[in-house]
């Protein structure tokens, strides 16, 4: 029988250029972090001009609406979202909504707080 390895990716391409961006944008280099992020929108097709930002907040939320759409079914933006400690989630109605205190905290599980 031959046995066909799938290989699960540990870090993806765009994830890397969307790390890129933020590390630029945290430099204030706002208009290299757009060009850096419009790389991953022409990759997608994605021809749409790129607004223009003049702060690091109005940059992620950019950013940030880009990574969450690319990572829709992986789950994969909780953890991004958490590892930036970022104060708003992206809401139903398409708008950032600010996240309640401790929502990134994952509660401990009641077989491991029995002690």
């Amino acid at each position: 029988i031959n046995m066909v390895r799938v290989g699960c990716p540990v870090l993806e391409i765009p994830e890397m250029y969307y790390i890129k961006a933020e590390y630029i944008a945290e430099q204030g280099e706002f208009e290299q972090a757009l060009a850096t992020l419009k790389i991953v929108k022409n990759n997608r097709n994605i021809t749409s001009a790129m607004p223009s930002v003049s702060d690091y907040e109005s940059f992620m939320e950019l950013l940030l609406t880009d990574q969450i759409r690319d990572n829709l079914t992986r789950g994969n933006s909780f953890f991004y979202l958490k590892k930036l400690n970022w104060s708003k989630r992206y809401g139903l109605g398409g708008k950032w909504e600010a996240v309640p205190e401790g929502w990134y905290v994952l509660p401990i599980p009641e077989s491991e707080s029995m002690f």
